[in-house]
């Protein structure tokens, strides 16, 4: 910048008139006010500066980025090196203030270390106090204020995520539920058609369940189940079913989803007196 009033260090002349010297006394004040205003409160009322706040900094301006400067007992040096702020106390000790325009908070020395079990703090929304945020615990473990709440209710996506109160009420519905809830569907006589379940069709199973075949008794009747999966045609023998005139008989088999069954006469000529299924979940025995 330019500036309106000359600071001449070399004027008045010696030989310069004398009734010039209150010129050259209003010249060197008037040049003094400009140059200290530029950091300063240093304003001119009138042709006095005259406010009381008069010399308080403004602003500080640093001319020129140098190297640390040389240690001096007893005094401290605020800097810019690097194009970035430094401070100096009196013991050598140089600490970096801002990093790439932003404040330097790579080492913990620089915002000054916490006692411990105190909280780490910032202004409220209204701004007329402070709210907790985070503090290291008497058992040396991050701690929360009571209330923390997440930025969202959204699921955690880590491992290691905090969960929010949403998430676990749900998965606490969840668990609920499936504690009180039966795996299992309900038991049916039929297939989906519906019609009833006999021996020799062939049925494919939409889910997982179980298949129990029954008699009142009989002549030793033999039925031997064929169970496969992913094959129209089973043929895997998977048990047998005899009934007998001297006892009740009744037997179940496992059945996956996709499996194929079927029950067929290998002895005797009594009939099944009933055959059920029940799914788990949800589903049936479709009639191919």
């Amino acid at each position: 910048m330019s500036w309106s009033q000359t600071y001449d260090t070399a004027s008045p002349a010696g030989t310069d008139d004398p009734s010039e010297a209150d010129d050259r006394i209003r010249e060197t004040k008037a040049a003094i006010q400009e140059r200290l205003a530029v950091d300063h409160k240093f304003s001119l009322t009138g042709t006095e500066v005259s406010a009381t706040d008069s010399g308080e900094h403004t602003k500080i301006t640093f001319n020129v980025t140098i190297s640390d400067p040389t240690q001096v007992a007893g005094k401290s040096h605020l800097y810019m090196k690097d194009d970035e702020l430094f401070y100096q106390d009196d013991t050598n000790t140089t600490k970096q203030l801002t990093n790439a325009g932003a404040l330097n908070v790579a080492g913990a020395e620089l915002l000054g270390i916490l006692a411990n079990d105190t909280y780490f703090t910032a202004v409220n929304s209204a701004g007329s106090g402070t709210v907790n945020l985070i503090k290291a615990g008497i058992n040396d473990l991050a701690t929360l204020p009571n209330g923390t709440e997440m930025a969202s209710s959204a699921a955690p996506v880590e491992d290691e995520a905090v969960v929010n109160k949403k998430y676990a009420d749900t998965k606490e519905a969840i668990l609920a539920t499936q504690a009180t809830a039966s795996i299992f569907g309900t038991r049916t006589f039929n297939d989906t058609t519906p019609a009833a379940l006999v021996q020799g069709t062939v049925y494919k199973a939409e889910c997982d369940g179980f298949l129990t075949v029954s008699s009142a008794g009989g002549d030793g009747t033999q039925f031997t189940v064929y169970i496969e999966q992913g094959d129209a045609t089973p043929d895997v023998v998977v048990g047998l079913v005899e009934f007998n005139a001297n006892y009740d008989s009744a037997s179940t088999f496992t059945i996956i989803k996709d499996d194929y069954v079927t029950l067929t006469r290998t002895l005797g000529s009594a009939a099944i007196d009933y055959m059920s299924f029940v799914p788990i979940g949800t589903g049936g025995l479709v009639a191919q």
